[in-house]
């Protein structure tokens, strides 16, 4: 955000909303004076490079002993000017051991590889290649010219960068690069060890170590650039590469030379954008045109026009191609016979009021297509932009720590500034730390004219563009509300370097946002069916405006008449609120129940961690029935099906369904020999239902339903123990069942002669088809006379004997009998 008066302009200026706006600054609109040099430049399309290829002949060696090659030569490092020498070196790409003593025979194995690598080494320049190493009768440096004495030279690497810049240089352990080379031009990174025989200086360490010296053999390191030539020795008969050096290659002085300068140190100024030219040239005409780029870098900030904050110059050049992604300007060109100071590049320095220190601006010159023979100069130029704005401020934060709830209202803090120079501004860039998310957590605010502005930034930034006019500046940290429970989170704000100050001692403010939370209690653990739950929600801290809190309320019992389900409860100021939930004074006998309100997450709150419920026990004020066996059993013949004879009672109405448990005993096995419906026979237990509406003491019917089968097992039991349950009450809770088998005879027979003074008994068959006889039942023994005789006749009962099981006839004058036999 750009914090300035209203008169000023600067880098980034746009006028001001004067609404609460989300962009990260507040600018105004770009200064005219810039537009029309940068408008006014028109871009041309850039050129390909199309450039030839020389080929070199070492045929004849120069005075000095070097070869002379043309300036466009592929292998030429670039920036080596015409009339310089360098060499080049590369590692075999094959490998060998080491056990030869003639270094010729290392000097073949090297030119072969020259000789079989870069199209544009010839074989007549490949067989001057040698190796770097020594043998016991010759040490490197005498083998490849590299002594003091020697014609001295830059060493390359072939088609790579620089590796020393002379012999001294190249002989002292350390190389300027390890990016090693074969000799094709390919890099070779996978190398680490190569056969050298050598000291790091060149010369002979002891004959054993030399190449073909004996059992081990001298290597050097060329993983990083440290000990090159020499880092430990190796058994000689493993396979190792080489180092090549070429012989000294010269750079024809009679080539035209492409160079740039650049202009001198200025300073930046204060208003209208100020153009620096750097100057591109060729030593000599030549007959086409030389087609260059030139990038630029630095310590200062290149600009595009719009996006960046911070800008210190602009690229502009008449008739190049702009590519502010890269920094260049291509499409450069200097037409046939064109000489001298050829032509201008500019830039554009944008002046500013920031406090800063010097910056410079360097411009890099690439040759991108040109006649044959024409080579690259000096190819750098560094232009200085000075600083004149005054020295830096010092800009302070609170330091302090401050406590916010969630949703509730913001926090200030400020912005202090000493050292500032009235009429400098200041980009301050703020580091946002700590679990907090900005614009998701929180924002920050400022104070402008009386009204306060969002400033977006980003989660980790925030970058505002203050006009020293207006420090002290007020800001403020506003705490977001959201549904997420997440706790407490801090939010440091820190100030992070910036143009034209340095952060004081103190540096950050931070804020640990809160969360409020929701908590719930029950007004009364317990209440009766037909008194209202009551329950209190507490928000801690209370809050400073209303909060709706979302509440769930459940009914485990069915005692609630209504209220359950979603609500939304009103926390105000104090903290607090209550509300209740009515139940239900019914006439049926039930379990006690429960009602539980549940705080569910919301806007600007947080259920409490422990405290998020509560529940009210609800107790039922009915009594409960007491249920009994109508019979308590009886005998049930094996052939009579299901016996619905006993029943099941309650000693009131029923006003709703009500299960009654039982468990099962006895001799006879459920499953086998009867079945019940709702037992379980194989936990032996089960559960009988009276249906609503049952009148008190009407027997329901307890079917059981026999099973007959062949198996003489006369007697068998069937007990059903009532148990106890929700709802009711027990008493005469057993009921025995007897099973008679249905395999014999008659109920009963008589034994004995009917005659008088003879003895006759009754005998009683419990395994008659009926089962009659192994109940009780009521008998008297009468006799006729005749067979005429009715049995009704006082007589016939006078000669018995009433209910006993054995009788013995008798016969008088008043009772006769015929013969005495009946």
């Amino acid at each position: 955000m750009r914090v300035v008066p209203w008169r000023r302009w600067g880098r980034l200026l746009s006028s001001r909303s004067e609404a609460s706006c989300s962009s990260s600054t507040v600018r105004f609109r770009l200064g005219s004076p810039l537009l029309p040099l940068l408008l006014g430049l028109p871009l041309a399309a850039g050129l390909g490079p199309t450039r030839a290829q020389a080929q070199v002949a070492c045929a004849t060696a120069n005075s000095d002993g070097s070869y002379t090659v043309p300036g466009d030569w592929a292998l030429k490092p670039s920036g080596v000017a015409g009339g310089a020498t360098f060499r080049l070196l590369f590692v075999t790409s094959t490998k060998r051991d080491a056990t030869a003593t003639d270094i010729a025979t290392y000097n073949t194995f090297v030119q072969d590889r020259a000789k079989a690598g870069h199209s544009a080494v010839t074989d007549s320049c490949g067989d001057l290649f040698k190796v770097v190493g020594s043998t016991s009768a010759v040490n490197a440096r005498a083998n490849t010219d590299s002594e003091s004495t020697d014609t001295d030279a830059a060493i390359y690497w072939l088609n790579g960068a620089k590796v020393a810049d002379n012999y001294a240089d190249f002989y002292d352990r350390i190389w300027d690069s390890a990016a090693a080379r074969d000799e094709s031009g390919n890099s070779s990174s996978s190398v680490t060890s190569v056969w050298t025989g050598s000291a790091n200086n060149g010369t002979i360490l002891t004959a054993q170590l030399t190449l073909g010296g004996g059992f081990s053999v001298g290597v050097g390191d060329i993983s990083d650039t440290n000990d090159p030539i020499y880092d430990g020795t190796d058994n000689r008969l493993n396979t190792y590469p080489f180092y090549a050096l070429s012989p000294v290659f010269k750079v024809d002085s009679g080539s035209p030379t492409l160079t740039i300068s650049g202009p001198a140190s200025a300073d930046e100024g204060d208003g209208d954008p100020m153009q620096r030219l750097f100057t591109v040239g060729l030593s000599s005409a030549v007959t086409g045109k030389v087609s260059y780029r030139v990038c630029f870098s630095g310590t200062a900030k290149l600009g595009s026009g719009s996006g960046s904050l911070v800008q210190d110059y602009r690229m502009a050049s008449k008739g190049a191609t702009v590519s502010n992604e890269e920094g260049c300007l291509s499409g450069l060109e200097l037409a046939a016979g064109e000489t001298g100071s050829g032509q201008d590049v500019g830039i554009a320095v944008l002046g500013d009021l920031f406090p800063e220190g010097d910056e410079t601006v360097v411009a890099t010159l690439t040759l991108e297509a040109a006649p044959e023979g024409v080579v690259l100069g000096t190819n750098m130029a560094t232009h200085t932009i000075r600083n004149d704005d005054g020295s830096k401020a010092t800009l302070t934060l609170p330091g302090a720590t401050t406590s916010l709830v969630e949703g509730d209202g913001p926090a200030e803090f400020v912005l202090n500034g000493s050292g500032v120079t009235l009429g400098s501004s200041y980009y301050v860039q703020f580091g946002l730390g700590g679990a907090a998310t900005n614009r998701t957590d929180y924002r920050i605010e400022v104070r402008l004219d009386g009204q306060w502005y969002d400033v977006a930034g980003t989660a980790g930034s925030v970058l505002l563009d203050v006009d020293a006019d207006v420090l002290p500046l007020r800001l403020r940290l506003v705490p977001l509300a959201d549904e997420r429970v997440e706790g407490e989170e801090r939010a440091v704000l820190t100030l992070a370097a910036g143009e034209g100050y340095t952060s004081g001692t103190s540096s950050s403010v931070t804020f640990d946002v809160g969360e409020r939370t929701v908590a719930v209690a029950a007004a009364a653990a317990t209440v009766t069916e037909g008194e209202a739950a009551g329950f209190t929600l507490t928000a801690s801290p209370a809050p400073t405006g209303n909060v709706s809190v979302a509440v769930e309320v459940t009914d485990s019992g069915d005692f609630a008449s209504d209220g359950t389900g979603a609500r939304t409860v009103t926390v105000g100021t104090t903290g607090t609120a209550s509300f209740s939930v009515a139940t239900t004074d019914d006439d049926t006998d039930e379990p006690n129940g429960t009602i539980t309100a549940t705080v569910n997450a919301g806007t600007g709150y947080a259920p409490h961690s422990t405290e998020g419920s509560a529940s009210v026990t609800v107790n039922d004020n009915d009594v409960a029935p007491t249920v009994f066996w109508e019979f308590r059993g009886g005998g049930i013949a094996e052939n009579s099906g299901t016996y619905t004879r006993e029943a099941i009672q309650a000693n009131r109405d029923l006003g709703s369904a009500l299960t009654v448990n039982y468990s099962l005993s006895g001799t006879a096995t459920c499953g086998t020999d009867y079945m019940i419906t709702g037992a379980d026979c194989t936990t032996g237990m089960g559960a009988f239902t009276l249906p609503a509406n049952t009148t008190a003491f009407t027997g329901v019917p307890f079917p059981v339903t026999i099973t007959p089968d062949d198996i003489s097992d006369n007697g068998e039991t069937i007990i059903v123990t009532l148990t106890a349950g929700n709802g009711y009450n027990i008493s005469g809770e057993v009921s025995t069942f007897t099973i008679y088998d249905d395999t014999g005879s008659a109920a009963f027979s008589l034994s004995g002669t009917p005659q008088v003074s003879e003895t006759l008994s009754i005998v009683k068959d419990s395994d008659d088809p009926d089962g009659n006889g192994s109940r009780s039942f009521n008998y008297v023994w009468q006799f006729r006379a005749t067979s005429s005789d009715d049995w009704s006749d006082l007589a016939a009962s006078q000669r018995g004997c009433g209910d006993t099981t054995t009788c013995t006839p008798t016969h008088n004058e008043d009772y006769p009998t015929v013969g005495g036999y009946f």
